[in-house]
């Protein structure tokens, strides 16, 4: 009903670096977006792929927020190593 899987692809760019990595991101949203509205008949088609962008939506940016701290976490935790480490 709602597509097989949602493919994005993310582009980051290291500070330090300045190297430039590309982070593709296929998933299959239809089986959780299935089990939310299975039970409810009236709801219309149109809502039900409304609500369906806004579940990607979502879970894409908070898995970008999630993705970005532990990169934070990396860099600091190399960066600490690197220095004890002198």
């Amino acid at each position: 009903m709602y597509g097989n899987y949602s493919e994005s692809t993310e582009i980051y760019e290291d500070e330090d670096t300045e190297a430039v990595r590309e982070v593709e991101t296929n998933v299959d949203f239809s089986n959780d977006l299935d089990a939310l509205v299975e039970s409810e008949a009236t709801l219309s088609a149109e809502f039900k792929t409304k609500a369906a962008t806004i579940f990607e939506a979502a879970l894409k940016t908070k898995l970008s927020e999630e993705i970005d701290r532990i990169e934070d976490q990396y860099k600091n935790e190399l960066s600490e190593e690197i220095t004890a480490t002198k």
